[in-house]
């Protein structure tokens, strides 16, 4: 459970874009100062009450993420790479839900597979540093 727990918020900071709701699209050097500042928690925690609930934390940073407009040369890895992350929050919900231990097994190994997409996505995907954790 923390192991998964930890990822999903890795992959939710990792995951984080940039402030509320710009249409505008962003030049690279704008997008990656953005998705730096997130992946480091910066808005996000500012944004939650309470910065060490997960849940919360990553679903605030996924809906940072929902308002970016990356540059367009990169769009189509940033959608995919979005899906894979709210993907990895919804398994991990259903691993912490699981009433039993087959439930567990099952969400465990769905959370597990949705991780694997988010690392896969991130190889092609240019991010700073900062998120590649």
């Amino acid at each position: 459970m923390t192991r998964i727990a930890g990822i999903m918020v890795s992959a939710a900071l990792a995951a984080s874009g940039c402030g509320a709701g710009s249409d505008k699209r962003l030049s690279e050097a704008e997008f990656n100062q953005r998705v730096d500042a997130i992946c480091k928690g910066e808005e996000a925690k500012r944004a939650t009450t309470d910065p060490f609930d997960l849940e919360k934390l990553a679903e605030q940073m996924l809906r940072i993420l929902r308002d970016i407009s990356p540059p367009s040369a990169i769009e189509p890895e940033f959608k995919t790479w979005l899906a894979s992350l709210e993907d990895t929050r919804t398994t991990a919900i259903a691993y912490v839900d699981a009433s039993n231990t087959a439930e567990r097994r099952a969400a465990g190994a769905r959370a597990s597979a949705a991780i694997q997409r988010v690392y896969k996505t991130q190889e092609t995907f240019p991010l700073p540093r900062s998120c590649k954790s």
